[in-house]
């Protein structure tokens, strides 16, 4: 590749929406670039887009490739779950009621989830969810090839600072330190950008985890929405965010025994009778789940909880499961 515009900065290389190299693609220092790359396939249909990236930001034309991978017999790929959630807080005043048995729920259902090599799950609860725990994670998920399937399931408060930057609350929070507020979105976000997994999932039960919008709330810094569409946009995440805006996520609902909340309720349910709750034999895809667990939400909450999708990946609407050994 070469530049009339100055130095070329990066290369991308996105194969079925899922930048290979992570967002920061291949960095570059150069006017004219010239190399030999070796890109992982996955089973099935591969369509590659390789451009480049000068430093004004401009892009070249995207070169398309379709490759097809067949093997026999297919591979299924692994399962990684990590499935995270905080109901008891050192200030008491802050606890929930389901979150860490939403968690509990959540890992044990996917650990029968079919369609797998295997199934691999890393839990996390209460005392346990702290800032310091994503080293933890990436080291689980640094086994996940390019074949497999990542699911990360996070559950509890979230919150917002003074930016409108979300932050996911952990055990050991403090909430007068802006510094000490959580897990930052951001790190969610590059957390799983650096995961080789092609199918990547970020499930979201917290308030404020939806897209920001311009609400009094929210509109008080774009820098919410950048983080939202970095994950949208770039790395081939698809997510489901449990409320929209600045709208609550219920942990409960009056009169109704649940046993989780109506999120963590609506994933449990689609993941262990998948045909019941979806009306059809076929697999249970990403968008399949989205549409459930929305209608469910709004049903169980008379629509008060509306969540919010965020299909990072329109290109690959992958199977997320076949079912569980406890599906109908």
């Amino acid at each position: 590749g070469r530049t009339g515009h100055g130095t070329l900065t990066r290369l991308n290389v996105v194969d079925n929406g899922v930048p290979v190299y992570g967002v920061g693609a291949v960095s570059l220092a150069t006017e004219r670039f010239a190399t030999v790359i070796t890109i992982p396939l996955v089973s099935g249909l591969n369509e590659i887009l390789i451009s480049a990236t000068d430093k004004s930001g401009n892009e070249s034309l995207r070169h398309v490739f379709r490759v097809s991978q067949l093997n026999k017999p297919v591979p299924k790929g692994r399962l990684f779950v990590v499935s995270v959630g905080v109901t008891t807080y050192p200030d008491s005043t802050w606890n929930l009621k389901y979150a860490a048995g939403d968690a509990d729920a959540v890992a044990e259902t996917f650990k029968t989830a079919t369609g797998f090599d295997g199934v691999e799950v890393m839990k996390a609860t209460n005392k346990d969810v702290n800032m310091a725990m994503l080293p933890k994670i990436a080291a689980f998920l640094a086994g996940a090839a390019p074949n497999d399937e990542v699911i990360l399931f996070f559950s509890g408060h979230g919150t917002l600072d003074g930016k409108g930057v979300f932050h996911f609350v952990t055990y050991d929070f403090k909430p007068n330190d802006v510094t000490r507020l959580g897990l930052r979105y951001q790190e969610l976000v590059a957390l799983l950008d650096n995961v080789k997994a092609r199918r990547k999932m970020l499930l979201l039960d917290a308030c404020f985890s939806g897209e920001a919008v311009r609400t009094a709330v929210v509109s008080q810094s774009s820098e919410m929405f950048d983080e939202l569409s970095d994950l949208r946009y770039e790395s081939g995440v698809a997510s489901i965010a449990a409320t929209s805006s600045s709208d609550p996520a219920y942990d409960e609902i009056d009169g109704r025994h649940l046993g989780h909340s109506p999120f963590a309720y609506a994933v449990i349910k689609v993941a262990q009778s998948p045909f019941t709750a979806t009306q059809t034999s076929a697999p249970v895809t990403f968008s399949t789940l989205a549409d459930y667990v929305n209608k469910t939400v709004g049903m169980l909450t008379g629509n008060l909880q509306q969540t919010n999708v965020r299909e990072g990946n329109v290109r690959n609407d992958f199977v997320v499961f076949l079912g569980t050994s406890l599906a109908d």
